[in-house]
């Protein structure tokens, strides 16, 4: 593997790609069951006029319109208060249940008594935070409303980090929907990208990257897509390199 290093590391950043692969690799894992549409998820928005940020109290008492997936907002540095209503499927019963939302700018969700309680962070960055539990155990059939205080800008600006930012911009609300979660599946990812990034960031002449390069591929290797059993033996897999000292895995040199 060391010497063939850049295409074993292109062969575990497939493993987790949400672009290539993606149906078979474990991103595709992560979250087994998907509702979207307005019978799970009903969008109401009021946009604010004149790039007016304003409190959760005259927020609320705005005329709010009909939105869907996939409608734009904007200009730049504007506010967007959606409501959301969603419904948990029945036969979801049991399981972990999350709502998914990527505005593709900056929000932040508050309950419908006025608290703010979770941020939200969209596009496809390293700083991505679309995720907000609503149930660690859903009983079915639970409905759940509250707010989003959407600004149509990044976490640290509006611009590209190359040109000036444009003020017009349009932010694309993307996703909306409800999703089961699989936390098998969530915490190998959890453990892989760590092991990853070890024999990424490492030297490659690094005895303990060498190991993390070695564990990565010996984890995509016992994978087997929808086998819960296999992820719980990658996971074990890992859980061996983690166990070990930094210096008690190094060669041993007697003189």
């Amino acid at each position: 593997m060391l010497k063939y290093r850049d295409i074993t590391l292109q062969r575990l950043d497939k493993f987790t790609s949400s672009d290539q692969w993606k149906d078979v690799n474990l991103s595709a894992q992560l979250y087994p069951n998907v509702e979207a549409g307005e019978e799970w998820v009903k969008i109401k928005v009021f946009s604010v006029p004149e790039l007016k940020r304003i409190p959760f109290e005259e927020a609320t008492k705005g005329d709010f319109q009909e939105a869907k997936v996939h409608q734009e907002f904007g200009p730049s540095w504007s506010t967007h208060w959606f409501h959301i209503s969603v419904k948990v499927p029945s036969h979801w019963k049991g399981q972990k249940v999350e709502f998914h939302w990527d505005g593709n700018g900056e929000g932040l969700i508050w309950t419908k008594e006025g608290s703010p309680i979770h941020g939200l962070t969209g596009g496809t960055g390293g700083d991505r935070r679309v995720e907000y539990v609503l149930t660690e155990k859903a009983q079915g059939n639970e409905q759940v409303e509250f707010y989003i205080e959407h600004a149509c800008n990044g976490m640290f600006g509006n611009g590209d980090g190359i040109s000036a930012p444009d003020p017009n911009r349009k932010y694309r609300l993307s996703t909306a929907h409800l999703v089961t979660v699989n936390e098998t599946a969530i915490q190998l990812l959890r453990d892989f990208e760590v092991v990853r990034g070890i024999a990424k960031e490492l030297p490659k002449e690094s005895n303990q990257g060498a190991k993390a390069l070695y564990t990565a591929n010996e984890i995509v290797n016992a994978f087997r897509r929808q086998d819960p059993e296999s992820m719980k033996k990658c996971r074990e897999i890992a859980k061996e390199f983690f166990k070990e000292r930094n210096g008690t895995s190094q060669h041993a040199i007697a003189i």
